[in-house]
């Protein structure tokens, strides 16, 4: 998943016209938007995820590997990929929308 949301970011860094900068200030830029790619994404799975599993994904989160936290989330949110790709859409609003 960290590859694609690395794409993303780039993708979004295009569209919103950004290049003439220094790296220092790209990859500071880059490592932001991930930040809040990533954030946009939890609050989804979290805003979807039943109310009866929450405290076992919470305690999922600090005992288990990423593969199966994601295989719990699949499980658990049958529209997973829709929720990520509307938080990604959400971002991508903000961010290149507010230089349209």
């Amino acid at each position: 998943m960290d590859v694609s949301i690395e794409q993303f970011v780039e993708r979004l860094i295009q569209e919103k016209g950004i290049g003439d900068v220094p790296d220092a200030v790209l990859q500071q830029l880059k490592a932001d938007l991930q930040e809040r790619a990533e954030d946009m994404i939890n609050a989804g799975i979290l805003a979807h995820m039943p109310p009866e599993d929450l405290s076992t994904f919470e305690e999922m989160l600090d005992t288990s590997t990423d593969e199966d936290v994601q295989a719990f989330c699949r499980e658990k949110i049958p529209n997973l990929d829709a929720v990520i790709g509307q938080a990604l859409l959400s971002l991508q609003q903000l961010y290149v929308g507010s230089n349209a």
